[in-house]
């Protein structure tokens, strides 16, 4: 995709183990604008590039209830399986609601209805807002392990319902409202009925602004339990709001300090000392004064897509939604600092001009690049996706599945390809629907040409394509 690439240090073994074992140290450091070559006026001139893959085809599978009678008919933001062998698919309608959803027939049945029990308490005033996010406990079906028939939401509620025991992490601004991360268990005789009397609040996030706020959580699906990570939960939290005239004005994603801009870790069945979660003792600052000892990472501006590899890589991937001009594609390290907001993508990023790109310095800090990017000539919004390991495309098998959330094109890369150092070629699938090549944009009609993109994945691996315009799941198949 790319032929003008920045040279870049060459990162060690160490670094590229993805997501787990890879350690950028880098410090808090200053913005280095004023060492930086002049402005840019196209960072990545070069196209995406048409897939050589065969079409691929969209099957129409599941249109879960509508939540509301226009478009966007249904706010689909994940689909995930409970790990559990059943095969069972889940999908979060942010305005509140959890679906199981029947993997031979796509017939939804409710789950969860998160807006019913909390009442006044829950809010989803934006599409930002609401019903985020879920994940099972990789124990969630192994009797007599503490995660047993437990499952986590991020939630978006009042400052008024906290309990007064809960964690609070504030920021330099007026709280208007809190992202609510829950535990919730099913019943043991009946795994798809969940016991609305279980909710426990594990922690709070402060919030200012209906955007950028707490996105995905998600464990590890390859963590074995005598792994030190395993039962971890990664949390992708945003800057706190988009604010052009002076990006991150809180100053969150690069403070030790605040759990804004970050990739958080904890161990939410860790509870001691009146702590309603543990933090593993391999996270990058743990024994570090002053800096938050959740933090897995910083330096992220809205990082709402997480994914591990379910394959051979085992590659943590993160994406992190652009300003202005770039959408980047990460590698997830451990103690990795990804620049937010001090650069975006490749470039130097101006604070007060966030137009204004300029190249990196010669005497660039320590922090961590995309692996994958494109600019705002190809679209405006990156939806994180899922690395392939279905049967139904074989020839998408080990390709990373990803797109743009305003327009719908979907891209493809070999996770191979994603190394910390270079940039990944980046290239467009072409699919077929009912017999007739098809863009998404075209088949959802959606308001003002947006399709607001998700994707899910299944316990087979398959993944599937969410468009919250025309509230559809659809399947991949080879065409």
């Amino acid at each position: 995709m790319r032929n003008n690439r920045i040279a870049m240090q060459q990162p060690s073994r160490r670094q590229v183990m993805a997501g787990i074992g890879g350690l950028v140290a880098g410090a808090w450091l200053p913005d280095l604008v004023g060492q930086a070559e002049a402005a840019i006026t196209d960072p990545i001139p070069a196209r995406i590039q048409k897939s050589s893959l065969p079409a691929i085809e969209l099957v129409d599978f599941s249109a879960p209830p509508r939540s509301r009678s226009t478009k966007p008919y249904t706010l689909l933001n994940q689909l995930y399986h409970a790990g559990d062998g059943s095969g069972r698919l889940f999908a979060c309608d942010t305005r509140g609601k959890i679906w199981l959803i029947d993997r031979t027939s796509g017939a939804a049945r409710l789950f969860l209805d998160v807006r019913a029990v909390r009442g006044s308490a829950f809010l989803a005033t934006s599409n930002q807002m609401g019903l985020r996010s879920f994940a099972f406990h990789p124990d969630f079906a192994k009797p007599g392990r503490p995660g047993h028939r437990k499952f986590y939401t991020v939630t978006t509620e009042t400052v008024g319902s906290r309990p007064g025991n809960v964690r609070l992490f504030e920021g330099k601004f007026t709280a208007n409202f809190h992202d609510v991360l829950a535990e919730w268990k099913v019943y043991n005789a009946d795994p798809t009925r969940v016991d609305r009397a279980s909710r426990r609040e594990v922690l709070r996030i402060a919030q200012n602004l209906p955007d950028h706020n707490t996105g995905q959580i998600m464990f590890n699906p390859n963590a074995k339990p005598s792994d030190r990570f395993y039962g971890n939960l990664l949390i992708g939290v945003g800057d706190g709001g988009n604010n052009p005239s002076f990006i991150d004005p809180h100053d969150a994603a690069q403070s030790a300090r605040r759990a804004h801009g970050k990739i958080l870790r904890i161990d939410p069945l860790q509870q001691s000392n009146g702590s309603a979660y543990g933090v593993p003792a391999d996270n990058p600052f743990v024994g570090r004064s002053g800096h938050l000892t959740e933090i897995f990472a910083r330096g992220l501006r809205n990082p709402q897509n997480l994914c591990f590899d379910p394959g051979g890589s085992g590659a943590f991937i993160v994406t992190d939604i652009g300003q202005s001009h770039i959408e980047e594609v990460n590698l997830g390290i451990k103690g990795a600092n990804y620049g937010w907001p001090l650069r975006e993508g490749t470039f130097v990023i101006d604070r007060r001009n966030p137009r204004n790109l300029s190249r990196l310095p010669s005497n660039d800090p320590n922090y961590t690049y995309p692996v994958a990017q494109y600019d705002h000539d190809e679209g405006r919004a990156i939806a994180g996706g899922f690395v392939y390991r279905g049967s139904a495309a074989p020839a998408l098998r080990g390709h990373y599945l990803f797109g743009d959330i305003a327009n719908g094109r979907v891209f493809h890369v070999p996770v191979a390809e994603l190394r910390l150092g270079r940039q990944a070629t980046i290239r467009e699938l072409t699919f077929r629907h009912k017999g007739r090549t098809v863009t998404l944009q075209n088949l959802v009609q959606g308001m003002n040409g947006r399709v607001d993109l998700r994707f899910g994945q299944g316990e087979d691996g398959e993944v599937y394509i969410l468009t919250k315009q025309d509230g559809m799941i659809r399947r991949l198949r080879h065409g």
